[in-house]
């Protein structure tokens, strides 16, 4: 079961001459909509990753480098139907910006699957 999310463009961070820096990261967008695990994919082929959003003002800056985009984050829930929830590289989230209602279940085959619309991250 491969459930497709329509998205239009995620971040990825990487050491790239071409990519956008922003507080010792290198950024990527992609243009080219990606389920959350061929997503991973891409980002593992160029030796990145999906970005984890630290900050109020790392969430302003990818909002604004992806304005009005859905991004896949470096996020997971713990368990089904927990409320904690972590960065895939096992650090607790400290900063949230939640859309109303959320973070929802979409389907159980996507605990680890958390994306940003707009400037909300919802999962």
């Amino acid at each position: 079961f491969e459930m497709i999310i329509p998205i239009s463009i995620f971040l990825l961070i990487s050491g790239s001459d071409d990519w956008t820096t922003y507080e010792g990261h290198c950024y990527h967008v992609s243009s080219v909509e990606h389920t959350f695990n061929v997503g991973q994919t891409y980002c593992h082929k160029r030796n990145a990753k999906y970005v984890s959003i630290r900050s109020a003002e790392q969430n302003r800056f990818i909002s604004n480098l992806a304005v009005l985009k859905d991004i896949w984050l470096n996020g997971q829930q713990e368990s089904l139907n927990s409320q904690t929830f972590k960065w895939l590289d096992g650090n607790v989230f400290n900063y949230t910006n939640w859309y109303s209602g959320a973070p929802e279940m979409i389907h159980e085959d996507y605990i680890n699957c958390i994306y940003t619309k707009s400037d909300e991250i919802i999962k």
